[in-house]
């Protein structure tokens, strides 16, 4: 059987910057809460793949935030563990998402987005052409709602 980590944020200098440099607001809690302090440097990615193994995961599907797609789609070339997403933020606009959508579609397995970071439930109507797209192009939308 295969094990599949299905949402892994990695600990590269681009994917922790919303966490570290470019501490967003909505993360902010996430530190204190879920006890991440020690979590919040750089591992190399070949260390972390090393990790997940000795705990039985097989690959590990891939998000960051709506500006680490192609970070995250390199990684992905280089390791057959990680299975690379694209993140999406509605904030940057509907057409902005769907020409992201478009832009990487063969080159990630999944759509990503988190409607709680824009106050916005999943069924929101603005969604709705987001859900469409993906629907029409056969590519999943993974939705982190952190309830």
């Amino acid at each position: 059987m295969k094990i599949i980590d299905g949402r892994v944020r990695l600990r590269t200098e681009q994917l922790l910057k919303p966490w570290t440099t470019e501490l967003k607001p909505y993360f902010k809690e996430y530190i204190g809460w879920y006890g991440m302090k020690d979590r919040l440097t750089p591992l190399p990615v070949g260390e972390q793949i090393n990790i997940a193994k000795k705990a039985g995961i097989d690959q590990m599907i891939v998000c960051g935030g709506a500006n680490d797609t192609d970070h995250i789609v390199e990684l992905g070339k280089q390791f057959k563990e990680i299975i690379p997403i694209a993140a999406i933020n509605i904030d940057n606009g509907i057409n902005a998402c769907l020409k992201e959508i478009k832009r990487c579609e063969k080159n990630v397995a999944a759509i990503h987005t988190s409607p709680f970071i824009v106050k916005k439930n999943a069924n929101n109507k603005m969604f709705y052409p987001i859900y469409g797209l993906c629907e029409l192009i056969k590519k999943p939308i993974i939705l982190h709602g952190s309830l």
